[in-house]
């Protein structure tokens, strides 16, 4: 081999070494910023997956006790018997902060659209159920905390369409219908939470009961 010769294949060589050694950079970092992005994605979920369920747990309790509730009234007043509505003072302080943090940094980059689409519906439901729930507190605070003496009969009247029935006065209607809206969003925000935990490969309650998922 000539001198030339020599030359050429140790620079072929030594570019050879330098293009590996390069390539081989750029997949050792390519490989940690893949297992960066995977860890963050694995804490994001996570979190969410915690915010859902610390939802749940006040959801699944409105879901089960409400309907009951409502049954109770509308019995009643079935039987003739005058009910006094109760103030709904229940206290709004949550907010979806988890959420909110990864919409802000930009962490739904990090989701599938599927997974994206699910836990999409779980909070515009939960932020529609809140809503619900601040206008029956303002509606009671106007309408019912100035009148906590008056007596069951001051909010109720004969039913015309049913003898023997009463109905809430037409001022106080917003009672029973805006209590049975809340049941409705507890219901569904329980169950688009479940399915929103799925999406996020988390585990469910398994020791609650699954709620009817018809019109969520």
């Amino acid at each position: 081999m000539t001198r030339i010769g020599r030359m050429v294949a140790r620079w072929t060589t030594e570019l050879l070494v330098v293009f590996v050694g390069v390539y081989a950079a750029f997949a050792v970092q390519e490989w940690d910023e893949e297992r960066e992005r995977e860890e963050r994605a694995r804490q994001v979920r996570a979190a969410l997956a915690e915010e859902i369920r610390d939802v749940q747990i006040n959801s699944y309790r409105f879901a089960l006790q409400l309907p009951g509730y409502l049954a109770g009234i509308d019995s009643a007043l079935a039987a003739g018997e005058a009910v006094r509505p109760e103030p709904q003072m229940e206290a709004i302080g949550f907010r979806p902060h988890v959420w909110e943090a990864t919409l802000a940094s930009g962490g739904i980059a990090l989701l599938d659209v599927r997974t994206f689409y699910d836990l999409s519906r779980f909070y515009n439901e939960l932020n529609a159920g809140f809503e619900q729930l601040r206008q029956l507190r303002a509606l009671s605070e106007a309408q019912l905390l100035p009148r906590l003496d008056d007596p069951p009969e001051s909010f109720v009247e004969p039913d015309p369409a049913r003898p023997g029935r009463l109905r809430f006065r037409e001022q106080y209607a917003w009672y029973p219908d805006g209590l049975q809206r809340v049941a409705g969003f507890a219901r569904c925000v329980t169950v688009l939470g479940d399915s929103a935990l799925t999406a996020l490969d988390a585990e469910l309650d398994s020791e609650r009961s699954p709620l009817d998922p018809d019109y969520c």
